[in-house]
């Protein structure tokens, strides 16, 4: 999983044409959101029966693209990016990524244990799905 999330920042950063300061701060605290992911995955298959523990695990995930998003906004308000179509697209994919984590999640109030094969599902698609057909 870890990997995804990094591909996903290089894929982004690969689309901007500068960076600045602020940039770089909202990268790092992306980084720790994927740096927590152990311990909430682990905590995660440790309590297997337990809705907070995956209630966790989506926060970590929500951390994520709460700073992606942050970072796509940064970028355009400075103009760090020219090509306009391709941020919109990531953008896209960060609302359908956060849309199926946040139902996966939902799905925690009546049983964790099918909460967490829907995550791993929406984890799952995002991981062999690397291109989506979505054209502004």
């Amino acid at each position: 999983m870890l990997g995804t999330f990094w591909l996903a920042e290089h894929t982004f950063l690969d689309r901007c044409t500068r960076s600045d300061r602020t940039l770089a701060w909202i990268c790092v605290l992306y980084l720790f959101f994927v740096s927590t992911l152990p311990f909430s995955a682990s905590t995660l298959a440790e309590h297997v029966d337990l809705a907070v523990a995956v209630g966790l695990y989506w926060a970590n995930l929500a951390g994520l693209g709460a700073t992606l998003a942050w970072q796509l906004w940064h970028v355009q308000r400075a103009g760090m990016v020219d090509d306009r179509e391709s941020i919109t697209l990531v953008r896209r994919r960060l609302v359908l990524a956060q849309g199926m984590y946040a139902a996966a999640a939902l799905v925690s109030l009546a049983s964790p244990q099918w909460s967490i094969v829907a995550l791993g599902a929406a984890q799952l698609f995002f991981v062999v799905s690397p291109r989506l057909p979505f054209r502004a």
